[in-house]
């Protein structure tokens, strides 16, 4: 059960200024928050991803910059509606060819290209 928690664990005060920030200043938006949680594992990752799942249950809002789960419900947890639209509109205007796609997709949805099967 040890190896299931990871090598690292970091929990990090963020309340005063961070909080004093109004959400819809920035791309980062969950300032409500008096600690920041991170763990990493390199080992038994099932079992990580297993405790690290009730864990994240009890969370509201992700930090992108210590994430490495790059699937799109990471983006929606990390970007509120309002948010997640305005990155869209910046993403639309400004890199409109797809060029910065390095990090987390802000996409917007009508411009992804369907599946095909």
């Amino acid at each position: 059960m040890r190896d299931s928690f990871g090598e690292m664990l970091q929990i990090r005060s963020v309340g005063g200024a961070v909080n004093d920030v109004p959400p819809e200043a920035t791309a980062y938006a969950h300032r409500h928050q008096n600690f920041s949680v991170t763990a990493v594992s390199r080992h038994d990752q099932a079992g990580f991803d297993a405790g690290w799942s009730v864990v994240r249950e009890s969370m509201d809002g992700i930090y992108l910059s210590f994430e490495s789960d790059q699937a799109p419900e990471r983006v929606r947890d990390a970007f509120p509606p309002a948010t997640l639209e305005r990155l869209r509109a910046i993403k639309r205007a400004w890199d409109p060819d797809g060029i910065f796609d390095q990090n987390f997709d802000v996409t917007p949805l009508s411009d992804v290209a369907p599946l095909v099967t």
